[in-house]
């Protein structure tokens, strides 16, 4: 026994009004514009919805690391707001830790891949690894303006809440492939 046509039809109907609620493009920022835009308040965080800075120093040094091995990092969402500036929906943690690595206020502490480099800064780096990461391009999905405050909340909150965290063994197993 099947669902009812009219049911059917209810569920296209919302599927279908919701789906138009969202509409972006992706974008490449390189590190450097990442981090000045921030700097100039052009790039904010909203309080309204945002998380405080929890990322604690390990988070923050595993995510330079990923960056200075040239691994791939997960999308950050923008969008525009109100006043012309561009609101950063998912990626404060990231890009709060770009701006403090690239100001010299973040040591690289525990590093398992790049050890050599521990208890570096950004300055103590080889001029050409200072350049290729403020040149490495970050991809970011870049809301429609007309993506309401609601929808921008609603995106967060998906992607920080949901999913599992990945158990220790399952983290081993999966670096030892």
């Amino acid at each position: 026994m099947g669902l009812s046509e009219e049911k059917i039809e209810l569920s296209r109907q919302q599927i279908n009004l919701r789906k138009q609620d969202v509409k972006y493009d992706t974008r490449d920022y390189v590190i450097k514009y990442l981090i000045e835009q921030f700097n100039e308040g052009e790039f904010f965080i909203p309080i309204e919805y945002q998380r405080q800075f929890i990322w604690k120093q390990k988070d923050k040094c595993k995510f330079i690391e990923s960056i200075l091995m040239g691994l791939p990092i997960p999308f950050m969402f923008f969008s525009d707001s109100d006043d012309g500036r561009i609101e950063i929906v998912d990626g404060a943690q990231r890009t709060q830790t770009l701006v403090e690595f690239a100001n010299n206020d973040l040591e690289l502490n525990g590093l398992t891949v790049l050890d050599k480099s521990n208890g570096f800064k950004f300055r103590d780096l080889d001029i050409s690894i200072q350049r290729r990461f403020l040149n490495t391009n970050i991809r970011v999905v870049y809301l429609d303006s007309g993506t309401t405050i609601p929808v921008r909340q609603e995106i967060f909150n998906r992607i920080n809440t949901s999913g599992l965290s990945a158990k220790s063994s399952e983290i081993r197993r999966g670096s030892s492939d």
